[in-house]
Formats: structure tokens, C-alpha cells, sequence
């Protein structure tokens, strides 16, 4: 009976110790969070010119923000390539041009899909938003099929949300 008195005994001391350890592991992790318990994170909202033209020289730009408030970044990058020949890539740094601000200009080789992305760091912190956009009518066509695939929607649903260019 003593030795189950001593057990009993253990057990009762390592009971709320046990607890209390499980109790911490399950505990929030705020360090590093926003006031919506969020991670940091860059908002980066990447913006195609209003009108774009094979042969012609485009400004784009993004703007970048950190809990809502505009973010002075370490670097920006814009690349620019045809869907599809990535070899062809071209980059450019991205120039400030207000707060959160930045652009670069890029002249397009000729009408089809192209891709862009820009890479933003500041800090630990890096965004890479990407886009397509298209070029010339069979160009706008193509790229309004492939998004209504993606999507699984029909064909016109996709051409009239897709931001497409055809000049």
C-alpha cells in the first residue's frame, strides 16, 4: 500500500507539471506579429500600364506596403520576358519615384503573351508578385483561353476579367 501511496503521490506532483508544459507548447507564438496575429509581410500591388504597344516603350510600376503604410524597399527589380522563353528575360532595376512607389520602363519587342515579375526585398522580408499580359488580338485571345482553363470558367468570363492589352 505505501509504494501505491507513493505512486499516487508522484503522480499528483507530475499531473499539474505535465499540464502546465502542455499548456505552454500550445501557447501563440505572437513574437512577430502584426495586430492581426499576421507574420510581416510586403504588400506589393503590381500595375500595368493603361495601354501597351508592340514596339513601344511601357512604364510599370508597384507599389509596395508594409501594414498599410508605404515601404521605402533595399531593392527592386523588374524582368520582362515571352511566355514560354524565359532565356530571353530582361531585367531592370525598379527607380523610386514617390513613397512606396517605383517603376521601370521596358520596350516590347512585338505582340504575344509576356510575363512579368518583380522582385522586391527590404530587409528579411522578399515579394516576387508575377503577371501576364498580352499583346495583339491573337495574343489577347490566346491568353483569355488559357485564364478561363485555369479559372475553369468559361470563355467569356475570362475575357472580360482578364487585364489584357491590344495595341
Amino acid at each position: 500500500m505505501t509504494q501505491m501511496n507513493s505512486l499516487l503521490r508522484f503522480a499528483l506532483t507530475l499531473a499539474p507539471l505535465l499540464s502546465l508544459l502542455l499548456l505552454s507548447a500550445c501557447a501563440p507564438n505572437t513574437a512577430g506579429t502584426d495586430e492581426h496575429g499576421l507574420r510581416p509581410y510586403l504588400a506589393v500591388d503590381l500595375q500595368l500600364p493603361d495601354k501597351l504597344a508592340s514596339h513601344s516603350t511601357s512604364q510599370f510600376s508597384i507599389t509596395v506596403r508594409r501594414s498599410g503604410q508605404p515601404v521605402t524597399v533595399d531593392q527592386v527589380t523588374f524582368e520582362i520576358w515571352p511566355e514560354g522563353q524565359e532565356a530571353l528575360r530582361q531585367s531592370m532595376p525598379g527607380v523610386p519615384t514617390g513613397e512606396g512607389r517605383y517603376t521601370a520602363t521596358h520596350q516590347l519587342s512585338g505582340e504575344g503573351i509576356y510575363i512579368i515579375r518583380s522582385t522586391v526585398s527590404a530587409g528579411e522580408l522578399e515579394a516576387r508578385p508575377e503577371r501576364r499580359f498580352a499583346i495583339g488580338q491573337d495574343a489577347v485571345q490566346r491568353l483569355a483561353e488559357l485564364e478561363a482553363m485555369q479559372a475553369g470558367g468559361n470563355h467569356e468570363e475570362g475575357a472580360a476579367s482578364a487585364g489584357h492589352h491590344d495595341h
